[in-house]
């Protein structure tokens, strides 16, 4: 017979090992400044089936030109891939701030790109965050929003 805690600890191995994780949004710096290198964390949550992340892309756009769900100024991708699919915790990547980028408030966006499930169907999710361009100061962070996918 095995004891309740060897039961036990092989479940939470098992459910270890096939734990699954998709990215949900990211978090950013409230304030950064031009010509800066700003560090973004990418989010997971816990998800039922296999995802195969494949990049995540970010644009930076100044508030009074914005149109939700376009990048804007390109800033950087983060290919993800097998390392950085399913993964539960965040995702460290920095990106940098144009020195041409205009002084105020702006929109950071993020597009998403994964794969789903066993039949691997692509799926896009776009992220938002509003920041301030100008200021040192990197810290607090906000939280992004998804855009909603159109019908």
């Amino acid at each position: 017979m095995h004891s309740t805690t060897t039961l036990l600890t092989a479940a939470a191995t098992l459910l270890a090992s096939t734990a699954q994780a998709r990215i949900v949004g990211f978090y950013a710096p409230q304030n950064a400044a031009p010509n800066a290198d700003v560090k973004i964390e990418i989010f997971t949550e816990g998800y039922p089936q296999t995802i195969n992340d494949v990049a995540i892309s970010f644009g930076l756009t100044p508030l009074e030109s914005l149109f939700m769900g376009s990048l804007g100024t390109y800033v950087s991708t983060k290919a993800l891939g097998p390392d950085f699919s399913n993964v539960d915790g965040n995702i460290t990547h920095i990106i940098h701030i144009p020195a041409t980028f205009p002084v105020g408030p702006a929109v950071l966006q993020a597009s998403h790109f994964s794969l789903t499930g066993a039949s691997s169907t692509p799926a896009t999710e776009i992220y938002y965050a509003n920041v301030t361009i100008g200021a040192g100061n990197q810290f607090p962070y906000t939280t992004s929003a998804r855009i909603p996918n159109p019908m």
